[in-house]
């Protein structure tokens, strides 16, 4: 509950501060991250209790353990992070970054051999402003193998491969080569 709240201030934050210029929005983007980040480390999470007596019961753990959702969380962070700097970027220097990104992958092997943009072509290139929606950005904070284990990946590159099909690859010819 907490982090989902998280999640939505967040959301919210990136939508108010957008038109902020450059500077301030990465200063109080990192300065509100690294605020949080010290806040959830100094209460070891949160606690219903704490915003209202009566939902004191809501804490008791239902079993030997709790779930200390704050250490996992700091990877939440990073991913936040990711979102707003992609989205401002998305939406003050798209059109420019996609340019410069067409130009230095005007004759890039890999997308010409494929016939669709590389990985790096997809990750370079800012997505469309429209793309930075509350689901996409529900399912980039919350896709479980991400969430778990990583890699840190940015908010356009996990967005690139929701649109971007995996290449099917020849058992006989591409194993081999791995092996």
């Amino acid at each position: 509950v907490f982090m989902l709240a998280i999640y939505i201030a967040n959301y919210f934050f990136s939508r108010a501060h957008f038109h902020d210029p450059y500077p301030a929005f990465m200063f109080l983007m990192w300065s509100s991250q690294i605020a949080l980040l010290f806040a959830n480390d100094h209460f070891k999470g949160y606690r219903f209790k704490d915003f209202a007596p009566a939902l004191a019961f809501l804490d008791a753990p239902k079993s030997q353990g709790s779930l200390r959702w704050y250490v996992l969380f700091n990877f939440s962070t990073l991913r936040m992070i990711s979102y707003n700097y992609d989205f401002y970027e998305a939406c003050h220097m798209g059109d420019s970054q996609r340019e410069k990104t067409e130009a230095r992958h005007a004759n890039c092997l890999e997308c010409v051999r494929h016939n669709a943009p590389c990985y790096k072509k997809r990750t370079d290139s800012p997505r469309p402003a429209q793309e930075f929606n509350f689901v996409n950005y529900i399912a980039y904070l919350l896709y479980v193998p991400l969430y778990i284990a990583g890699p840190m990946t940015s908010f356009n590159s996990f967005i690139s491969h929701t649109h971007q099909h995996q290449r099917w690859f020849s058992f006989k010819k591409d194993v081999p080569a791995y092996a």
